[in-house]
């Protein structure tokens, strides 16, 4: 099981699928089966108890020569991503979306890949200059 709360929740913002429900009364589905990573290109998600994968979602982060280019595009970032990581695996291919398994190691590039932002670590000093700026708008 990766737990991408536990494991990432300190660099990402976790956020839940939306098929998730508080009022699940399934004890079986456990709540990080529902855990995923969103960035500007894609999302992070578990895909079974221990394989990671990626949806890759937007044709402008997909690589192409020309509009010319004949067949998915998914295959074209498939094999550019080969080049680079061997061991992923593509799994659903759509025109301009597709699905690809890789190993919990490459999650800080996946994420880089599919531009996530960071999680925003706020100081003490910045929490007191928010609560400052409420107080004086609430006047």
């Amino acid at each position: 099981m990766i737990d991408l709360q536990e494991k990432y929740g300190d660099k990402f913002k976790i956020y839940r699928d939306e098929s998730y429900t508080k009022d699940k009364t399934d004890e079986r589905k456990k709540l990080w089966q529902y855990h995923e990573i969103r960035g500007k290109y894609g999302i992070i998600y578990n895909y079974g108890e221990n394989q990671l994968a990626v949806l890759v979602t937007h044709e402008s982060k997909l690589p192409r020569r020309s509009k010319e280019d004949l067949g998915p595009i998914t295959r074209k970032l498939y094999k550019a991503l080969r080049r680079r990581f061997t061991d992923w695996k593509l799994v659903q291919e759509a025109e301009y979306e597709g699905t690809f398994l890789f190993p919990e190691k490459d999650i800080l590039t996946v994420a880089d890949f599919i531009e996530v932002k960071p999680k925003i670590h706020l100081t003490e000093e910045h929490l007191a200059a928010l609560q400052k700026g409420r107080e004086a708008k609430a006047r």
